[in-house]
């Protein structure tokens, strides 16, 4: 399914939300780890993760960026 949207949407910018099992195997594909080989990475809710989808194959740019939540702290009631 995520190679027909690659290939649907070849050089364009693509925004896709989805569960963290997708993001492993997507993390898992781009970067040749196997799906028996622990996993070493956090998939944290709410992050941000880019990939990019060249001739070459597959690639990771970014992964795991949840910088943007920190401004959301700010917006929580305080504990009563």
């Amino acid at each position: 399914m995520i190679n027909d949207l690659v290939k649907k949407n070849s050089g364009k910018k693509v925004l896709v939300f989805t569960h963290g099992g997708v993001l492993e195997i997507v993390y898992r594909h781009a970067t040749g780890r196997g799906l028996t080989t622990p996993r070493d990475f956090e998939i944290p809710n709410a992050a941000l993760n880019w990939i990019s989808v060249t001739p070459e194959g597959w690639r990771v740019d970014g992964w795991a960026d949840i910088g943007h939540l920190a401004a959301t702290l700010d917006d929580l009631p305080e504990a009563r």
